[in-house]
């Protein structure tokens, strides 16, 4: 039998071990388990809806893209139907030449401040993937709509001009810089960055159609460069692991904030003048326009605020 020696306390103390291959012999030890170790803080594997999320964000923006360009590029009444639009969406000259003037301050120098604000924000917080990521969709997304728009695509001779101005890179600019500035911000930030990012954007897709510069569907074209390049990027942080737990993420991706927005723009162009002449032609045509420019920025960055990992 096993031998139990008694120390000078009350605990009882095991003075032998098991013989190996010996059976019938079971001891039970009460000493303090140690404690487990603390678990070590690393990356968070992504959810799978997330991930399909990014996904179907490339899908969406590349088909909207191929999409209006067989509609509005390549058939007859698509011509005839963006050219109506960007007759219809105007204003007096003056204030034309003043729309002009803040869209011509969309240049390289400011595209270059605002991707420098995302490293320095990046930098500070610790992330330097996020920083990289900006970099890539602003790059992307315009280098991408300035090898549609000059190279890749053409346009048909089918009574509406010949000269292809699909995607608007003025446009694209100022989405991608929104949604770059999304990406790097602390969580808290965020909405408030929907919902500015949603009225510029929307204010300079219908500012280069005010100006005659661009056609509705080279406005939403870019749209969908920039989703889908957001999507990508997105794709990629989110299969490189996450530092924040999925029950601390936001669920919403602020689409609320994102619409009020693009009522804001809107409202905004319409007491600037950009308003129908009130014939029913103009005031439909005016109102498919405009609303559409609204809601495709709104959901463009509402899916980004979605499915970006949210790092506190």
């Amino acid at each position: 039998m096993p031998g139990l020696s008694r120390g000078s306390g009350s605990s009882v103390m095991l003075g032998v071990t098991a013989s190996p291959g010996r059976e019938g012999d079971r001891v039970t030890d009460y000493r303090t388990p140690a404690p487990a170790p603390a678990p070590t803080p690393g990356r968070v594997a992504p959810a799978r809806g997330l991930v399909a999320l990014a996904a179907a964000m490339v899908v969406l923006g590349a088909g909207s893209v191929a999409a209006l360009y067989v509609l509005f590029v390549r058939t007859h009444i698509g011509q005839r139907f963006d050219q109506a639009a960007l007759l219809r969406i105007d204003t007096n000259p003056e204030r034309t030449r003043d729309i002009v003037g803040v869209l011509s301050n969309l240049t390289i120098g400011v595209i270059l401040a605002v991707l420098a604000v995302c490293m320095v924000v990046s930098l500070l917080r610790g992330r330097l993937a996020y920083a990289i990521a900006a970099a890539v969709l602003v790059a992307g997304a315009n280098v991408t709509t300035q090898l549609l728009k000059h190279g890749l695509l053409t346009r048909p001779d089918l009574g509406y001009y010949t000269n292809n101005s699909l995607p608007s890179g003025h446009t694209t600019v100022a989405v991608s810089l929104a949604l770059a500035l999304l990406l790097v911000a602390p969580r808290f930030s965020r909405g408030v960055l929907v919902l500015a990012g949603s009225v510029a954007a929307t204010v300079v897709g219908v500012g280069v159609v005010v100006t005659g510069w661009h056609r509705p569907s080279d406005v939403l074209a870019s749209v969908g460069v920039c989703l889908a390049w957001a999507g990508m990027v997105s794709l990629w942080l989110l299969l490189r692991g996450s530092e924040t737990p999925a029950s601390a993420r936001e669920p919403g991706g602020h689409p609320g904030l994102a619409l009020a927005g693009a009522v804001v723009a809107v409202a905004l162009a319409f007491g600037y003048g950009v308003r129908p002449d009130g014939t029913w032609p103009d005031l439909v045509v005016h109102g498919c326009t405009v609303s559409a420019i609204g809601l495709g920025t709104a959901l463009c960055l509402a899916l980004t605020s979605r499915v970006v990992p949210l790092d506190v």
